[in-house]
């Protein structure tokens, strides 16, 4: 059976704040369980977020794995119009 992180563990594992790891699963960055009271990570949605997710030399090379909600693009405020 894969390994199901606890948002806290998730945050540990990858790096980062318990509020940060709460907000990559809150907005579907990573996709979560919802198990009784608790939200979990699977470590394979991890992995691929980790993947999707990687630069060199600031260019994306990601393996262009699909991660987050869908039809999410990432790009906040784009294509907003702006009154003149």
């Amino acid at each position: 059976m894969e390994r199901l992180f606890k948002v806290p563990e998730f945050a540990q594992f990858i790096g980062v704040s318990e509020s940060t790891a709460w907000r990559l699963v809150l907005d579907g960055t990573v996709p979560s369980h919802k198990i009784g009271k608790s939200r979990r990570v699977a470590e394979s949605d991890v992995h691929a977020m980790l993947a999707a997710s990687r630069q060199v030399a600031g260019r994306a090379v990601g393996a262009g794995v699909q991660v987050g909600k869908p039809g999410k693009t990432g790009t906040r405020g784009a294509g907003r119009m702006t009154a003149a």
